[in-house]
């Protein structure tokens, strides 16, 4: 996934302004500095009614300037505006799931990365 730039993500909240809100992340070159790729790395974020503060996440996240990311996110069945959120960003998350929290849930991401 290639990172977006500010301008490209959804206008933030009314009142919101400064970094991840309203200042754009310098992006990186598209290789290393030795002109190796990037390597991919893979981010989770778990949320459990964390509506209040997954938007911002998600942008500190997205905003990094990192090109060789999957982003995850793992809601353990929210009632508050966390799914909302989850989908006004779904274009650049990789992978996400809301789901009542369960024992077994470990097994749905570890299947997810087989």
């Amino acid at each position: 996934m290639c990172c977006p730039k500010i301008d490209e993500l959804p206008s933030p909240p009314t009142g919101k302004i400064g970094w991840p809100w309203s200042e754009d992340s310098p992006q990186l070159q598209d290789r290393m500095p030795d002109d190796s790729p990037w390597p991919f790395i893979s981010i989770v974020t778990p949320s459990f009614n964390q509506g209040k503060f997954l938007e911002r996440a998600i942008r500190s996240v997205l905003l990094q300037g990192y090109q060789n990311l999957e982003y995850i996110v793992i809601d353990a069945g929210s009632t508050d505006n966390t799914l909302e959120i989850i989908n006004k960003y779904e274009k650049w998350i990789t992978y996400w799931v809301s789901e009542p929290d369960q024992v077994f849930s470990c097994f749905r991401i570890e299947m997810y990365f087989s």
